[in-house]
């Protein structure tokens, strides 16, 4: 008998997370010739929803009544952040009590948070939402992870992640041959495993081999939240402040200093736009000593306040 999807979006949804996951089901069906699978697409909003890209989704169900599915996942992008409809949350949490699995797909972790259904469960989501969900909701089990699966539920970073995730879910299913099978059929030669990195290292994101720098590097954003000194880090990568700046200047043309900052005005760019903390709360978390000192420097850096920022955020469009 075929297991039935439920894929659940809402306005902006990533295409990539979507289309990742259903075409590996579809590949399932096609690879073993067998009805496996079964989908239909339902959007927040009961209408035509439109993808980030502008791709359309026409639902299958206009009333979530009408909707019997073994399986349902939540598709969302990065209007998930500030998503609240009780109507939605009250959907999902009433196919929970039935034993349907729930799953989410990039920002679809924000609404699985918010309808109370990962409370002591590990999770995960797209890298640039981590910071903004661990500070809308500090007891989650947050994974820096490709995908999650914890009981009932199961998360997702987005984007080819999906692939992965699918891949896993398939062999469990159906056993590793039929998912192996599948994920060729889609020319997915490598498959990656839930523990893989969701972003590239510091090597490859910046085209570096010297090894006692991409130590240093990955050493300073270990360390963010609770910056380390300029001496220690040195010192813990087994080279003077000198040398150490020197690899700085000469592979990535800036300090110590301004590396460490740049990191820190972006974590603050993500919070500014993704949640509605406090601006003293978020130069905490970002890494700076008091409010005047990060409204200082990012204004250097950005040209506009952090306030200004936020006005611009909130601001209707044109």
């Amino acid at each position: 008998m075929a297991t039935t999807f439920g894929f659940l979006v809402n306005d902006g949804f990533p295409l990539l997370s979507l289309a990742s996951s259903v075409e590996s089901l579809r590949a399932a069906n096609a690879v073993t010739g067998k009805e496996l699978y079964r989908w239909c697409f339902l959007t927040t909003s009961g209408r035509d929803t439109l993808s980030s890209c502008r791709m359309l989704v026409r639902p299958d169900h206009n009333s979530f009544e009408a909707v019997s599915v073994d399986i349902m996942v939540v598709c969302a992008g990065d209007s998930a952040i500030h998503f609240h409809d009780e109507r939605v949350f009250a959907f999902l949490r009433r196919l929970s009590r039935k034993g349907v699995r729930i799953g989410g797909l990039s920002g679809g972790t924000f609404v699985l948070a918010r309808a109370g259904l990962l409370e002591g469960k590990r999770c995960t989501a797209h890298w640039d939402h981590v910071p903004a969900l661990r500070e809308q909701f500090p007891k989650l089990k947050l994974k820096q992870t490709l995908f999650e699966f914890d009981g009932q539920c199961f998360t997702c970073a987005g984007g080819n992640a999906a692939l992965d995730m699918m891949n896993a879910l398939i062999a469990t299913d159906h056993g590793p041959a039929v998912a192996r099978n599948a994920s060729e059929w889609l020319i997915q030669t490598q498959i990656r495993q839930a523990e893989d990195h969701q972003r590239m290292g510091v090597r490859e994101r910046f085209g570096l081999f010297h090894p006692l720098l991409i130590k240093a590097l990955d050493r300073i954003e270990a360390t963010l939240d609770e910056p380390i000194e300029r001496e220690a880090l040195a010192d813990s990568v087994g080279l003077s402040l000198r040398q150490l700046e020197r690899l700085f200047a000469s592979h990535l043309h800036m300090t110590i200093h301004q590396y460490v900052v740049k990191l820190r005005i972006d974590r603050a760019k993500i919070l500014i736009r993704q949640t509605s903390l406090p601006l003293g709360e978020i130069a905490i978390a970002s890494g700076f000593s008091n409010f005047s000192h990060f409204s200082r420097i990012y204004k250097r850096q950005i040209g506009v306040s952090p306030r200004e920022t936020r006005q611009n955020e909130r601001a209707p469009p044109r």
